[in-house]
């Protein structure tokens, strides 16, 4: 019920997430916090399982121990 991932960014910095895959329609990722120019960041996903082909994704970000801000939402179909 749990989900790891690994993900390099563009200007190199690695970035590990596990996810809470406890319910079958959802996952909640939390990020490891990481330091991008002498700012400290953390990322939370969500995944929402729509239907067999399509999910839709919601980021939010923390700068610094702030509030999480949200980015945006995506929506995927097959």
């Amino acid at each position: 019920k749990t989900l790891t991932m690994k993900e390099r960014l563009a200007g190199g910095s690695e970035v590990s997430s596990v996810g809470d895959w406890t319910s079958p329609i959802g996952i909640h990722f939390e990020c490891d916090p990481i330091t991008v120019q002498g700012q400290t960041l953390k990322l939370r996903r969500n995944y929402q399982i729509l239907s067999p082909t399509s999910f839709s994704v919601t980021e939010e970000l923390s700068t610094n121990g702030g509030p999480f801000v949200r980015l945006g939402t995506g929506d995927f179909r097959k």
